[in-house]
C-alpha cells in the first residue's frame, strides 16, 4: 500500500500527477471529465477542492478516490472493481478503507476481524452453492413428478443410491477443514476474544 510520504502531498498534487500518468493536458482532461479547464487548474493549484460530482467522474475514469483524497492505497482502483456494478464496488471500497483504518490502529483486532471475515465469506459462498444446487435438484424432482402424472414414467430416474456430490465435484468441507485450509487456528481466537 502506499503511503503518503511516497505520494504527492496534497490533492491538488495527486489530481496533477494521476494527469500526468494518463499522459493527458489539462484540457483534455478537462473536456474527459466535463469541467472547464480553469475549474481543473483551480483543483490541481490547490484553490478549490474537488467536488461530488467531479469526485464521481473522475472515479468512473479509474481514479482511486481514497487515494486522491488521502494519499493511501493505489492510484488507480484495482480491476476488479472497475468490473462490478458501482453500488458493490462502492460498498467494497468503503470496507476497504475500514479495514486499513483498523489495521494502522489495532493490528490484532484487524488481524482477527479478517480471519473472521474470510471465514464467513468462504462459508456464505458454500451455503449459496448448495441452495442453488438444491434448487436445481428441487426442479429436477418436479420435472419427474410431472412426467409421472403425464403417463411418462422415467424408471432410471429413481432415487440413486450414488455418492452425494456430483461426478468433478469435491465434498463440503467440514469447519475443521474449513479453518485448516483458510487459516490455522481462526476459530480458536475467534472464540476467545
Amino acid at each position: 500500500m502506499e503511503t503518503p510520504s511516497t505520494t504527492p502531498s496534497s490533492v491538488g498534487d495527486r489530481l496533477k500527477s494521476w494527469r500526468r500518468s494518463r499522459h493527458e493536458t489539462q484540457d483534455s482532461l478537462a473536456k474527459v471529465l466535463g469541467v472547464d479547464v480553469g475549474v481543473l487548474r483551480k483543483y490541481e493549484n490547490g484553490v478549490n477542492a474537488p467536488g461530488s460530482q467531479f469526485l464521481g467522474r473522475a472515479c468512473a475514469q479509474g481514479l482511486n478516490i481514497n487515494w486522491l483524497l488521502s494519499g493511501y492505497g493505489p492510484m488507480q482502483k484495482p480491476d476488479v472493481l472497475n468490473s462490478m456494478a458501482p453500488e458493490v464496488g462502492a460498498k467494497i471500497l468503503a470496507l476497504g478503507e475500514v479495514l486499513a483504518n483498523l489495521e494502522r490502529i489495532d493490528s490484532e483486532k484487524f488481524d482477527i476481524l479478517l480471519r473472521g471475515f474470510t471465514l464467513r465469506t468462504v462459508e456464505a459462498h458454500r451455503t449459496a452453492e448448495l441452495e442453488q444446487e438444491s434448487k436445481g435438484k428441487e426442479g429436477e424432482a418436479s420435472a419427474r413428478l410431472a412426467k409421472q402424472a403425464s403417463g411418462q414414467i422415467d424408471i432410471s430416474a429413481g432415487p440413486s443410491a450414488g455418492p452425494k456430490t456430483q461426478p468433478g465435484e469435491s465434498s463440503p468441507l467440514t469447519e475443521s477443514e474449513l479453518s485448516d485450509i483458510i487459516v490455522p487456528g481462526s476459530l480458536g481466537q475467534l472464540d476467545k476474544k
